[in-house]
């Protein structure tokens, strides 16, 4: 026969009972000692909790010494009536490896100022209605795996090294955060049809961090007060975020691992996500342009670098103004060249500023109107087009906030 041992922090052991199997052994060892647990530490034999629980069950102050510890049963006990609405607690307990079976028929499991090494909840999981990780809990692992959920998961948790969504679709609500970050984050092929959330997600570890994403469908999820450009390694591919609010979050735009097809997709998909006319809308607006070019036919091409010369894609002022200054200096200068009367120079560039000006405002006029050359008809043309395009350029840098169709 197994004998269920546990070992109170007094140092003084207990043993529990000889039943005829562990599983009856466990249940009666809960309801013996009135399903209260504190300052236990149990041995390696109790490593899990039954289902058929009766009443809430709470532990304060306990660490389990099995390394893999289940909360629920792999069987399913649908022919019986179980009791339900029941809760189980956490506090203070530490354990090694932590995962769940079926524990459907409980209403409520949290851990609190709990550590936790790894945590998996994968397609054998059938949760209770709401399952929270809370109070400066730390968990070093989680894996959310082939997941079918439909009730609520909450981590808010201090500590989070690795987390790994995959093949997840989530009816429910799922909320990860954060207080001092996640070294490692892997999200692939996740579907969200409900409620999602990630907040204050960053790598703040000295240690170099990854984060991927990639083929996921987020629906309306909400990221907020995350910092994904603290990722020394970066991958994000054929996502989905067109629903996806963003609120104070700042995402990565150099020293990319990806492709420059990817690398256009991941800059189209950021620029259309975060605040129009912000420093990082701006920044992620240059980086998509860049990127566009590599792929763009010759008259796109012409025009995006018009734009990354003229004002680094209506980023900065100085540059139309020095363009104004210079190409109007010069273009009076050409005209002299084939005039009678030469043009007065700070008088005529405030003439050429001016795309709509008419010719009798250039200063003696009387004189040249009769002596007018192609050159000078093609210099006034073209002047007219880059002083135009320049002044567009420099009202824009200024308008912080402007339409997304501009």
């Amino acid at each position: 026969m197994t004998r269920l041992l546990m070992r109170k922090k007094s140092k003084l052991f207990m043993p529990i009972f000889n039943f005829k199997n562990e599983y009856d052994e466990i249940i009666s060892f809960i309801k013996d000692n009135d399903y209260y647990f504190k300052n236990v530490t149990f041995l390696k034999n109790f490593n899990s909790i039954p289902k058929m629980i009766e009443t809430d069950l709470y532990f304060e102050n306990c660490s389990f010494s099995t390394k893999n510890f289940e909360i629920g049963d792999s069987e399913s006990f649908k022919h019986l009536n179980l009791p339900s609405g029941q809760s189980i607690s956490f506090r203070y307990c530490q354990f090694k490896n932590l995962s769940f079976k079926d524990i459907s028929n409980i209403d409520d499991i949290t851990f609190e100022y709990s550590k936790i090494k790894k945590i998996e909840i994968d397609a054998s999981s059938q949760l209770p209605a709401s399952l929270n990780f809370i109070a400066e809990t730390e968990i070093n692992t989680v894996l959310l795996l082939s997941l079918n959920l439909t009730t609520n998961i909450i981590f808010r948790i201090d500590r989070l090294d690795y987390l790994e969504i995959s093949q997840l679709h989530n009816s429910g609500f799922l909320s990860i955060a954060t207080y001092n970050g996640v070294r490692i984050i892997y999200i692939e092929e996740f579907l969200n049809f409900d409620y999602f959330e990630m907040d204050h997600i960053g790598n703040k570890s000295p240690d170099a961090g990854r984060l991927y994403m990639g083929h996921n469908r987020f629906g309306k999820s909400n990221f907020n007060d995350s910092d994904f450009s603290t990722y020394n390694e970066f991958i994000y591919l054929n996502n989905n975020i067109s629903e996806l609010t963003c609120s104070d979050c700042k995402w990565k735009s150099k020293a990319l691992n990806m492709t420059a097809s990817e690398r256009l997709d991941y800059f189209r998909d950021i620029t259309n996500l975060i605040t129009n006319g912000s420093a990082e809308f701006q920044k992620f607006n240059r980086s998509f342009l860049d990127s566009l070019l590599k792929y763009s036919n010759l008259s796109d091409k012409l025009i995006i670098i018009f734009s990354k010369l003229i004002s680094n894609h209506c980023t900065n002022w100085l540059l139309p103004v020095f363009w104004l200054v210079v190409i109007n200096l010069t273009t009076v200068h050409l005209l002299n060249l084939s005039l009678p009367a030469k043009l007065i120079p700070l008088h005529d560039i405030t003439v050429l500023l001016n795309p709509l000006h008419l010719n009798t405002h250039y200063s003696n006029w009387g004189v040249i109107k009769g002596n007018l050359t192609s050159n000078f008809i093609a210099l006034d043309i073209i002047s007219r087009a880059f002083n135009a395009s320049a002044l567009y350029h420099l009202v824009k840098t200024f308008r912080r906030f402007h339409s997304k169709s501009q």
